[in-house]
């Protein structure tokens, strides 16, 4: 379990398989309530679609490049990134994202928020813009909500980037990449001078005919959210 970091006693660890499980509580208390998408489809609602994408972020740490933010006095964990090692699929063949979504969700919420995150990568082809065949995504980037406001979050993406480069050279993607949905993780994206490549605001996202922006915790004074890659 290698340490990337650690700053006013919070460690910054590469996530073993063995504490996937136990990391998710991050999500619940916080990712699946407050972040954009997952208030706006209905995540923050519905256990059956958070179990449903947990498992998706757990299947996720077996790449080895997801990261835990750890309180040192107490072994806690209080901040995640769970990150996925992408590759364009051959023509024809699902995505890894179209793949679980289709063979794995049986909940409503789950389906739309990883189709949320299809739609974001349909886009641009990053791959085609940045010359590559892979790369590697920030999933589910959160921070505990007992833990917010201590720049946990600068430091999660700072070891996410660190785990990438040290990889094995055959293995590491030349690009990380990132849709950012909140007004502090376009910050932190910024911080890292990721480029911005695409940005869609939330009044021009809708679901069953309304548009995001309506929902209270969305608001219309939401930044909206930017697809962001960095090159390594």
């Amino acid at each position: 379990m290698t340490k990337w970091g650690e700053k006013n006693g919070i460690e910054f660890l590469t996530m073993p398989p063995e504490r996937a499980e136990e990391a998710l509580d991050v999500l619940r208390n916080g990712f699946f309530e407050d972040e954009a998408f997952c208030n706006f489809v209905g995540v923050a609602d519905d256990k059956e679609g958070q179990d449903e994408l947990g498992n998706m972020a757990v299947a996720c740490v077996e790449d080895g490049i997801s990261i835990m933010a750890v309180d040192k006095q107490t072994g806690k964990i209080v901040g995640v990134c769970y990150n996925k090692l992408q590759v364009s699929p051959p023509s024809g063949q699902k995505g890894f994202f179209e793949d679980y979504r289709d063979s794995r969700c049986k909940s409503k919420t789950a389906k739309a928020l990883i189709t949320e995150m299809i739609w974001f990568d349909s886009l641009v082809d990053l791959f085609e813009k940045y010359k590559t065949d892979r790369g590697a995504e920030l999933m589910f980037l959160g921070t505990h909500k007992d833990y917010r406001k201590r720049g946990i979050a600068i430091g999660i993406v700072d070891a996410s980037l660190a785990v990438v480069r040290a990889l094995p050279p055959l293995q590491r993607p030349p690009i990380v990449t990132a849709i950012f949905t909140s007004p502090y993780s376009i910050r932190v994206g910024r911080i890292f001078q990721f480029d911005e490549v695409i940005q869609v605001p939330m009044h021009d996202k809708f679901l069953e005919g309304k548009p995001f922006s309506e929902h209270p915790k969305v608001g219309v004074d939401h930044p909206g959210s930017i697809v962001m890659v960095k090159t390594i």
